[in-house]
């Protein structure tokens, strides 16, 4: 009996360890995002109200631009036609702010995510 309860107490252990390894590749720290969230927010602080209510709504609420359309009280089309130009404006402004940033020499990697539409959990489609 106590050969088999070393033997479990071992395998727990090893378990133990293994998952520990696993979750900490998972998760990231909650301050390695601060960079890329003040990153954006500047950006969209440079959009105009009405490009950052309709990226809001989209990204943040999750809504669809006939859902937005009814919140605004607006036509489906100009949701549509006001969010692919707030995608696009954002897209340059992130652009400009990430070679400006690889130039100081802060965080050059998030020049390759705001050219494919993606920064942090932020996802804006083209």
């Amino acid at each position: 009996m106590l050969a088999n309860r070393r033997r479990s107490e071992h395998r727990r252990d090893r378990l133990a360890e293994r998952l520990a390894v696993e979750v900490g590749e998972l998760l990231v720290h909650p301050t390695d995002a601060v960079p890329d969230q003040l990153w954006v927010r500047a950006a969209l602080a440079a959009l105009d109200d009405v490009e950052r209510e309709v990226l809001t709504l989209s990204a943040w609420e999750g809504l669809t631009p006939t859902e937005i359309a009814t919140v605004l009280q607006i036509p489906a089309v100009t949701v549509r036609t006001r969010l692919h130009r707030a995608r696009a404006r954002l897209r340059v402004q992130l652009e400009m702010m990430s070679d400006e940033r690889s130039t100081s020499g802060e965080g050059a990697a998030c020049l390759g995510r705001a050219r494919i539409g993606k920064v942090g959990n932020l996802r804006f489609p083209r």
